[in-house]
């Protein structure tokens, strides 16, 4: 897009902010201060599963190494 954050960006990002409580704009805002490789190990480090410490999925709130369910984000 020749502007950011887009029309397009902004309304997807208004849905994962209402669904699954995260921000795609954020994120990428994110990505920019801190780098790519701080920002991942930031989303590890916070979506971790609690049985297994793989990660739970931010759709759903699984964790698909264990199928632990995050009831707080489905």
């Amino acid at each position: 897009c020749s502007e950011f954050p887009c029309a397009r960006l902004t309304h997807m990002d208004k849905r994962y902010r209402n669904n699954f409580n995260t921000s795609l704009i954020e994120n990428l805002y994110e990505i920019r201060n801190m780098g790519l490789d701080a920002f991942i190990e930031r989303q590890i480090e916070n979506n971790k599963c609690p049985n297994c410490n793989d990660v739970i999925s931010v759709h759903n709130g699984k964790c698909y190494n264990c199928d632990v369910i995050e009831n707080w984000r489905v």
